[in-house]
């Protein structure tokens, strides 16, 4: 049902321009954005933007605006922001915001309550937020339709901020929409307000729109090897995920999660394993800072695997198989505590919170590989005990076409900075550990997307630094570039790690730990690693049978030393290539990539493969929150 007060345009699959006739006196709603129209206008609008428009109510707009520049005027900075960028309606004078951080909407309402609380599903395919009656679909995505089980609405419910009854928080309900965009079986939340004219409430209207829950994953990256994936992301409408991995060395991994156990915000995964690489079974319990408003966060595992690996021989250049056990047990708990804190030269806002978590993680090794005091130390028995004390300050502002057509991405923005300290009991040897952590991360105007991080730590054996690792990761997109009616948007990250004082090299494994897709299999070890990714992605108008083509380019290279086996020289591994992707943001895996790479250089004994077929979920970003306290390792 759309509010009252939204006044429809129109929305349309195609990627072009429309011309919006706009009254006087009116706002624009539009993306993220909020501006006050005062005179009779013609706006061009992408038609992939949701906009509506909303007739002025001086009072309403005053409260609106009185709202923002009490919130703006606590400090100098930001009070010439709002002089920039806002223009009071009492002075009868046009203005526009940038509502970047979307709560911008909500401000007028906040003295009003909360009654009723309605919700409203739209069908996956067919339907537009701009128009919650539209229904434009065939045959066979009407079926679709027809026969999907909505997300059950004490499911979203149970994800809200906020209730029947309180007062309008344009924060909570901001994060609301968040919280639910996250979820694996939605695509897109959108919270809506209706005033109840003569009364002191608004009714507050949920709607979603599901993505289609049943999914064939190519190659999915479970680090299990696995050919092919099958999933149900959202079992009965109760947001539960089952999903089976058939292995490609023969075998079978099943997960099976539960989405918020109990409106607690605790998720719950089952890990039931067989096959050469994992055997066994595990359990997690989940519950991060999802908003700077949530105080208590914690995880578990306790899990038992017998793991197969692969030992390769160099010299006669022979590979065999072994095994190894290990039983995990691991807790973790955080509290968070609200605190005026601001430094905005190290990216600290008006919202942060200082974070204190502890954790214990203990891992028995059972028939494994011969260690000893100065061999073998990944199969050693540990028991980590460690504390954690930081400050965190987290935004995010919308955007699309960052990795997905047209669906809203939440882009942290804001910074974190933690020491971390304990103590580690390991089968021969008793240390303390010491290290501290620190990311930044925002959009920068002119220059695009900066996430970065920081981590230095090592172990203390009497006055002996060892085992230390020196980390730094930056992850960098640029803004958004129109090419006629093409889209362009460019990747880079980079990842440099350093060994300090290193009991013995260090294994690099698999195609995540050594950065260059499609390679596995090698026999490598190191003590620094650099490696940089690039990566061009052109969105184009085209469509393939509903999914929507994206070319690439890409070209991933690392390099790799150490400093204390002669047998490895300095080296720099390559891959480079072209793909294209395809998307539809209605489905549960929305993307599907095909690849062409070439290899000039690889490390010894690797596999590598000239072409790549994968599907890929939702794209993840370095958030700025804390959590449990961990080891800093080279990575």
């Amino acid at each position: 049902m759309t509010p009252a007060y939204a006044q429809i345009i129109k929305s349309s699959a195609r990627d072009d321009v429309d011309s919006v006739k706009i009254k006087a006196d009116r706002f624009l709603f539009m993306g993220d954005e909020v501006f006050y129209i005062r005179r009779d206008t013609i706006i061009p609008i992408w038609d992939t933007t949701d906009y509506y428009i909303r007739k002025k109510d001086l009072d309403r707009s005053k409260v609106f605006y009185d709202s923002i520049e009490t919130k703006m005027s606590r400090s100098k900075m930001s009070s010439m922001v709002y002089d920039a960028l806002f223009v009071n309606p009492k002075d009868g004078k046009s203005g526009q915001y940038d509502d970047g951080m979307s709560e911008f909407r909500f401000l007028a309402y906040e003295d009003k309550v909360i009654s009723p609380l309605k919700f409203k599903h739209i069908n996956i395919f067919g339907s537009s937020f701009n128009d919650t009656t539209r229904n434009k679909v065939d045959k066979y995505t009407n079926l679709i339709n027809k026969t999907h089980i909505h997300t059950q609405k004490w499911v979203i419910r149970s994800m809200l901020t906020f209730k029947e009854g309180d007062y309008i928080n344009a924060q909570a309900l901001v994060d609301s929409e968040r919280l639910l965009r996250s979820r694996r079986f939605i695509r897109a939340s959108r919270i809506m307000l209706n005033p109840v004219y003569g009364e002191d409430s608004v009714e507050v209207h949920v709607v979603t729109r599901d993505v289609f829950p049943f999914a064939l994953a190519i190659r999915p990256n479970n680090g299990n090897g696995a050919l092919v994936g099958l999933s149900n992301v959202n079992i009965a409408g109760l947001g539960h995920k089952l999903e089976y991995n058939y292995i490609s060395d023969g075998g079978s991994e099943i997960y099976y999660d539960i989405n918020n156990l109990f409106a607690t915000y605790i998720d719950i995964g089952f890990d039931w394993s067989y096959h050469f690489r994992k055997q066994g079974f595990g359990v997690t319990g989940y519950r991060g800072f999802l908003t700077q408003n949530i105080r208590y966060a914690g995880g578990m595992e306790l899990s038992k695997f017998i793991y197969g690996d692969y030992r390769y021989d160099p010299i006669a250049d022979f590979t065999e198989t072994f095994h190894f056990s290990v039983n995990r047990a691991m807790l973790w708990l955080g509290h968070a505590i609200p605190v005026d804190f601001r430094l905005g030269g190290l990216g600290f806002s008006n919202s942060t919170n200082f974070v204190v978590s502890a954790g214990l993680d203990m891992q028995d090794f059972y028939d494994k590989p011969f260690v000893s005091t100065d061999s073998n130390y990944i199969f050693q028995d540990r028991y980590n005990y460690l504390m954690q004390v930081g400050l965190s300050s987290r935004n995010y502002y919308k955007d699309k076409y960052v990795i997905n057509y047209g669906r809203t991405e939440d882009i942290p923005s804001g910074a974190a900075v933690s020491l971390v300290v304990g103590f580690q009991r390991r089968e021969f040897v008793d240390r303390f550990f010491v290290g501290g952590n620190y990311s930044r991360g925002g959009y920068i105007h002119g220059f695009g997307y900066l996430n970065s991080k920081f981590s230095l730590g090592a172990f203390l054996d009497g006055n002996h630094i060892e085992d230390g690792a020196f980390n730094a990761n930056f992850d960098y997109f640029t803004s958004l570039q129109r090419v006629g009616s093409f889209r362009l948007r460019q990747f880079v990250d980079i990842a440099y790690s350093q060994a300090i004082n290193p009991s013995e090299d260090i294994y690099i494994r698999g195609q995540n730990e050594l950065g260059i897709r499609n390679v596995s299999g090698f026999y490598l070890k190191g003590t620094s690693k650099l490696n940089v990714k690039y990566e061009a992605l052109m969105f184009t108008p085209f469509n393939v049978l509903s999914f929507r083509m994206a070319a690439l380019i890409y070209g991933e290279a690392t390099m790799v030393g150490n400093s204390v086996n002669d047998f490895f020289d300095t080296d720099v591994y390559a891959g480079v290539g072209v793909g294209l992707t395809f998307s539809n943001d209605n489905l549960a895996i929305s993307t599907i990539t095909m690849r062409l790479g070439y290899y000039p250089n690889l490390p010894l004994n690797a596999n590598s493969s000239w072409y790549e077929l994968s599907t890929n979920n939702r794209l993840s970003f370095r958030d700025f929150d804390l959590e449990g306290p961990e080891l800093i390792e080279f990575r």
